[in-house]
């Protein structure tokens, strides 16, 4: 062996990767020459084979299915891709998932399968490299699922956060910013402003954006690159200057984030607003020199006036929170001012009230001090020389002496232009969402549910009345209102019992989680029409956060759904006819043909007895062979179409397929109809063989059953076909989109049906196909 071929097989045998050698044999199959050590190592470990002999000269096709168990979809898709490696000199690459049969593990593997050329430039052999990724895959779910509760921290924090992106020239550019900081900045800072912070520099970002002056930048810049340089968090606090000379105070926490090298990428910012924290510690320490601590920690404006001999109300001291807005509202200058000032003067010319609002005041004044008894009013002020009305609850308290007499009044007013400024918000958007409420084109129907096991109708909406009506529902909908509408859903929506229930079960579910639902309901009207509706329930909290309404929205998808279903069927329709096509195609030229062969082979047979006994039989194990393929072809050709529903209807092909299935397995099939011999129409027919021939497939391959009954019974207004058996079940959560479930679907859809498939692991299984009567006729 030349010494390049012997580094080859060394390379070959001591890969890490699962390697195998592929020929090209005369007949035109794929047959397996070799595979590496790993490979033996791998297949001995899961124990799917004891020697290395045991796939050697085996075909691809019969190891994709024996070792491999793919399904023929799987297997076809495989051997297309081989095909163009051998033929048109491509390289085949893959993903796949790895599930040996009776073994709880899969593996992902990353496959190559690459051609060899010979020196006439054919290619008849192909290198097969198969790389475990499962290692791969589970690092970058970690990965997504570790990003994707980041975000959710990132963007469900309280606190405003954003993110810098460190370039490489060492650049800082602004990435990215919480929900809370959009927030936040919204009310302070124009929208169009925070929209053109992404893509800005950290100095742009201090100077434009934060309003620092240069010295202030020039710091923060130089710590900035700091905690780049120690790759250390800092904490530190921070203020952002309003257009109207105010201030935010925050406190900052920066927090380097370094890639996988240890190299720092990012610089998270997370700040809170500790505006309210610092005026209140500003107006303690103020409080400690000059009032007392109640008198001074209130943000409410305070004032205590003392009372004369002469009945005179006097103001005796104002707290700080009350001098700041006397003064930002250029009421007063000087603070000392306010002393001894009469409150008819504080009314009439530094809140410019009219003659009669300061007698009104003053009326408030005298009726406190003679009863002792605290009032309360609210009203409106408008600031001298400006269109800014703020809103005040002002209330006004005696202060009794030791001796029980009033000597002092405590005034206090609070503004509460916030909060009547979110009540006018909220009614307004109360009508709005009215507004929508009445006049979108979907049904809307509010419940109340917060009377224990009941579900009381509390609103509904103009389209939700019209359609009911325009339906001929028995029943007036605006009589439920206040009522109990359990009794009434089930009788409107013809539910069955069993049904109505899986309903209530996810509508509890709605309520507990909180999350909103979505499904497809069929509704026969009175009006003798059908509807497909598309109902979505979604729950409405109240202030404590629990569920004590449902929201349900119908939108009428029946046009839709129909489009949807003539698609379908048009698809189903080609396909059947290109079985056809092909079965036909199959039996006639190539059955033929392989007939033919048959028949010389026959004819021969009778000559071969001066031949050797070897030869002899090689003969008859070609004749056998041949013998098989033609009966494969016919199998092949009517299960692409069965030429039987046509001859002799569903009935009679279930009933010769159950029997010779009840001769080769040892499960037990029942069958029941009650069709009396009628037929249905072709296409129904062929839709149920192949639903019945899917769910038959699956109970062979998958289930373990030991019984199997199959009902097909005619209604009068829908067809039933149900399919049960008693095996093993399954999830369906795992197996909802597969291919044999998917084909069941869509032929259901294709007449207006619904396909329900009731199955739980070690339950067996129950398919249940409903057609409507209208489509079977």
């Amino acid at each position: 062996m030349a010494t390049s071929e012997k580094q080859l097989l060394t390379i070959y045998n001591s890969s890490q990767d699962y390697i195998g050698l592929i020929n090209l044999s005369p007949e035109g199959t794929y047959i397996v020459k070799s595979i590496n050590q790993t490979t033996v190592r791998f297949f001995r470990k899961l124990g799917l084979l004891k020697h290395e002999t045991d796939v050697i000269g085996v075909e691809l096709q019969e190891l994709f299915k024996d070792i491999y168990d793919l399904s023929d979809k799987a297997i076809e898709y495989r051997m297309k891709n081989i095909a163009a490696v051998f033929e048109g000199h491509e390289v085949f690459k893959y993903e796949s998932v790895f599930s040996p049969k009776g073994k709880q593990i899969s593996l992902h593997f990353e496959t190559v399968i690459s051609p060899i050329i010979d020196d006439n430039g054919r290619c008849t052999q192909a290198l097969y490299v198969a790389r475990d990724i499962t290692k791969s895959h589970e690092r970058k779910a970690k990965i997504i699922a570790s990003e994707r509760r980041l975000s959710m921290v990132f963007n469900g924090a309280r606190d405003t956060s954003f993110i810098f992106d460190i370039k490489k020239d060492g650049k800082l550019v602004f990435a990215d910013a919480n929900q809370a900081f959009i927030d936040a900045t919204k009310e302070f800072i124009p929208a169009q402003e925070v929209k053109n912070l992404y893509g800005k520099d950290a100095h742009y970002f201090l100077s434009v954006f934060m309003r620092h002056p240069p010295e202030v930048v020039e710091k923060r810049l130089k710590g900035i690159q700091g905690i780049i340089k120690d790759k250390k968090t800092v904490e530190y606090n921070e203020h952002y200057n309003l257009n109207d000379g105010q201030r935010l105070d925050l406190e900052v926490t920066a927090t380097p984030i370094l890639n996988n090298e240890g190299e720092c990428e990012q610089l998270l910012f997370v700040s809170r607003n500790i505006t309210k924290k610092v005026e209140a510690q500003r107006a303690l320490a103020i409080s400690e020199k000059r009032l007392s601590t109640i008198y001074n920690s209130s943000q409410d404006i305070i004032a205590l006036i003392k009372i004369s001999q002469d009945r005179a109300f006097l103001v005796e001291s104002i707290n700080q929170t009350g001098i700041q807005f006397l003064q930002q509202s250029n009421m007063i200058q000087s603070p000392e001012k306010l002393i001894d000032l009469n409150m008819e003067l504080v009314f009439a010319e530094l809140f410019a009230l009219t003659p009669s609002l300061v007698q009104e005041r003053m009326d408030g004044l005298n009726q406190v001090f003679e009863d002792q008894k605290t009032i309360t009013y609210r009203s409106p002020l408008n600031l001298p020389g400006k269109d800014i009305f703020i809103d005040f609850e002002t209330v006004i308290s005696p202060v009794l002496d030791p001796s029980g007499k009033c000597s002092h009044l405590l005034y206090t007013a609070r503004n509460i232009s916030e909060s009547e400024a979110a009540k006018r918000k909220l009614i307004a958007n109360e009508r709005r969402l009215a507004s929508i409420f009445n006049s979108t084109t979907d049904q809307m129907a509010i419940v109340d549910i917060t009377q224990p096991n009941k579900f009381i109708l509390e609103d509904t909406n103009h389209s939700f009345n019209i359609s009911w009506d325009k339906a001929g529902t028995p029943i007036n909908i605006k009589d439920l209102y206040n009522q109990d509408i359990i009794p009434y859903i089930q009788q409107l929506m013809q539910f069955s019992p069993s049904y109505f229930a899986k309903i209530l079960k996810q509508i509890n579910s709605i309520i507990v989680e909180k999350k909103p639902f979505t499904f497809e309901e069929l509704y026969n009207a009175p009006n003798e029409k059908r509807y497909n509706l598309d109902i979505s329930i979604a729950p409405i909290l109240n202030k404590e956060g629990n569920c004590a309404k449902l929201l349900f929205v119908i939108r009428d998808v029946t046009l839709k759904t129909k489009a949807k279903e003539q698609l379908i069927s048009k698809i189903l329709e080609t396909e059947d006819r290109e079985r056809s096509r092909f079965a036909k195609e199959l039996h006639d030229s190539l059955g033929q043909i392989l007939t033919a062969a048959s028949i010389n082979f026959d004819i021969a047979k009778k000559g071969i007895e001066n031949l050797p006994d070897d030869q002899q039989e090689k003969f008859r194990a070609g004749l056998r062979f041949l013998k098989e393929a033609i009966d494969e072809s016919r199998n092949i050709a009517h299960n692409l179409m069965p030429q039987s529903i046509s001859d002799f209807g569903y009935v009679l092909t279930i009933e010769s397929l159950l029997d010779n299935l009840g001769q080769g397995t040892n499960i037990q099939f029942t069958f029941y109809n009650n069709l009396n011999k009628t037929r249905l129409s072709e296409e129904i027919e062929l839709s149920l063989y192949r639903v019945t021939q899917e769910a038959i497939n699956n109970i062979l391959k998958h289930s373990k059953a030991t019984q199997v009954t199959i009902q097909l019974i005619k209604h009068q207004d829908s067809l039933i076909l149900t399919i049960e058996d008693n095996g093993k079940g399954f999830n369906k959560l795992e197996h909802i989109a597969s291919f044999g479930l998917n084909s069941m679907k869509n032929r259901a859809q294709a007449h207006s049906g619904v396909l329900d498939i009731d199955s739980h692991p070690g339950k067996g299984t129950s398919i249940t196909l409903e057609i409507p009567t209208d489509f079977v006729n």
